[in-house]
C-alpha cells in the first residue's frame, strides 16, 4: 500500500501540532495555540517552504517542549488537569518498562491521581 506524505510549512505544521495537542492530549486550546504562535515565530528562520523530515522533528521537539514550560507555569482552565494526565501517563509508561504488570499499574495511577487531584 503506498503512503502519502503531507507536505507542511512551518506554520501549517505548527497548527497541526496545536490541534493534536488539543485533541489527542487534552492540551487546552488556549495553551495549544500560543505554543503554535511561539514555535512559529521562534523557528521562523526555517522559511515558509515545505519542510523535510529533519526539519518537522526539530519543529515537533521544540512544540512539545513549549507546551511543557507552558503546561507547567499556566493557570488556564484545564491545565492543571493537563498536567496530572501528563504526569499519571509518564508514571504509566515508567511503571510499564520497569516490568510491572497492568493490575500495579492501574493501582498505582490510580493511588497517585488521588493523593494529587485535590491539590489541583
Amino acid at each position: 500500500m503506498a503512503q502519502t506524505f503531507t507536505l507542511h510549512s512551518l506554520w501549517s505544521y505548527t497548527d497541526e501540532l496545536a490541534r493534536a495537542a488539543q485533541t489527542e492530549d487534552g492540551l487546552p486550546e488556549r495553551l495549544a495555540r500560543h505554543a503554535h504562535e511561539i514555535t512559529a515565530r521562534n523557528l521562523s528562520h526555517l522559511g515558509s517552504g515545505a519542510l523535510d523530515a529533519t526539519s518537522r522533528r526539530r519543529v515537533r521537539a521544540y512544540f512539545r517542549a513549549v507546551v511543557r514550560r507552558l503546561a507547567a507555569r499556566s493557570n488556564a482552565p484545564g491545565a492543571c488537569e493537563y498536567r496530572l494526565r501528563v504526569m499519571a501517563a509518564s508514571i504509566a509508561a515508567d511503571l510499564r518498562e520497569s516490568g510491572a504488570d497492568g493490575d500495579r499499574v492501574a493501582r498505582e495511577v490510580s493511588a497517585w491521581l488521588e493523593s494529587h487531584w485535590g491539590a489541583a
